[in-house]
């Protein structure tokens, strides 16, 4: 199919300034989202195919250690949760769409998709916020309309849309625990 190619994700080591690894994504278009693991240990990467497949690597070895069809619409990100017990959750979101993707390290993913609690939108840029014991809101997810909405653990609605940017597009965010 015109525009396909082998694409792969390469690793690099920054001290050295070569490749550590190559991690072989197949005959798609490109590549529309990688992001690491908290622990250093996997790499998500969204697939620009008709699927938009989403791949996980444990990227040391190379192996694919899960994937699944991201839907019918583009991935725009993927963020890594920072939930220490459970299964790894990955947040996905796109054009109109997000998912919770799990992995338990033995059947592959589980994917549910979100629900927006207000208008479907896109989900430009999402960050994983540092949890407490006891819980509390896992992501921050950036809007096209300037707002921010949160995602409680282990939920799939989105609540608590604030805008921070008045009519102007959330298009990445970071988040750090600071320390005085």
């Amino acid at each position: 199919t015109k525009g396909y190619g082998n694409i792969a994700v390469l690793v690099w080591d920054t001290a050295t300034q070569q490749p550590r690894q190559r991690l072989d994504c197949g005959e798609v278009r490109g590549i529309s989202a990688v992001t690491f693991s908290p622990d250093g240990t996997f790499v998500a990467v969204a697939c620009q195919d008709n699927v938009h497949t989403i791949k996980l690597f444990d990227w040391r070895t190379g192996c694919l250690r899960a994937e699944v069809p991201g839907g019918p619409n583009k991935v725009l990100n993927l963020t890594f949760s920072t939930a220490k017990n459970g299964p790894l959750r990955i947040l996905q979101g796109g054009v109109e769409h997000f998912r919770v993707l799990e992995y338990d390290g033995t059947l592959g993913f589980t994917s549910k998709l979100g629900r927006f609690g207000m208008k479907k939108t896109n989900i430009n840029c999402a960050v994983a916020l540092p949890l407490p014991a006891e819980g509390g809101n896992e992501f921050l997810v950036g809007l096209p309309n300037g707002f921010v909405a949160l995602l409680p653990l282990g939920e799939l609605t989105l609540i608590g849309p604030q805008p921070i940017i008045n009519g102007h597009p959330v298009t990445a965010m970071a988040c750090a625990v600071m320390r005085e």
